[in-house]
């Protein structure tokens, strides 16, 4: 659980990094509130939620190949950072 909460932390960091002015809402859920993908992994694991298509906002970026691009540029930073502090 302290190595999830790590990645978190460190995702998150790298999120803000590149979309400072972005709402994360990093948080660690209960055993109960855990999401499938996360509460049988075996090993750290994050759920990310990049937007909402339902938000015009969110809409407008998910479909933009730069801030797809510049996401996955925080993501993979985000999985580089957790590495090199294991």
């Amino acid at each position: 659980e302290a190595q999830t909460d790590r990645l978190m932390n460190t995702m998150e960091d790298a999120l803000l990094f590149f979309f400072p002015k972005t709402r994360c809402g990093a948080r660690a859920l209960s055993w109960d509130g855990a999401y499938v993908v996360t509460k049988y992994a075996d090993m750290p694991a994050l759920l990310l939620e990049s937007g909402f298509a339902t938000n015009g906002g969110d809409a407008k970026n998910l479909t933009n190949s730069a801030w797809q691009d510049q996401f996955a540029s925080a993501v993979a930073d985000g999985i580089r950072m957790y590495l090199l502090e294991l």
